[in-house]
């Protein structure tokens, strides 16, 4: 299989280069790999997103996934990251690691409210929000 070019969005930002995405979609189950098969359409655009399980709804890892994704296709993978499931100490784990997979773009949400899923009685964490994310993000790659 052909892997595309990663391409670095950093440097398209900030050179005002116009970026173009995709949203894969949320993985269900194990079976990955007919999101890769349908992935290798957008081997073209710039990257491609990767949602975290949304509307309270369980799916794959979005960090896994989009690490999957980029190692088998070489094309950039966004993954959404939510503040809903996690605690602090979580994400910071979870960031270090999606770093140690080549993860370098994350989009940061605050996420939906597990009540719009199958899991009525789920109780979302949100030890900060998307805003908060950000700044976490900062401080981490600034070391």
């Amino acid at each position: 299989m052909e892997k595309a070019k990663v391409r670095d969005l950093k440097s398209k930002f900030r050179h005002g280069d116009f970026v173009f995405t995709t949203e894969l979609g949320a993985i269900e189950g194990t079976q990955i790999e007919d999101r890769i098969s349908k992935a290798k359409d957008y081997v073209g655009l710039d990257a491609i997103n990767v949602h975290d399980c949304p509307n309270g709804n369980l799916r794959m890892n979005s960090v896994m996934a989009a690490s999957i994704l980029k190692r088998e296709l070489g094309i950039e993978a966004i993954p959404h990251y939510t503040c809903r499931d996690r605690s602090l100490l979580g994400t910071q784990a979870d960031l270090l690691g999606a770093h140690a997979l080549g993860i370098r773009s994350i989009l940061a949400t605050t996420g939906d409210v597990p009540q719009h899923g199958p899991y009525k009685g789920s109780k979302a964490v949100y030890n900060y929000n998307s805003y908060e994310l950000i700044k976490l993000i900062r401080n981490l790659n600034s070391g």
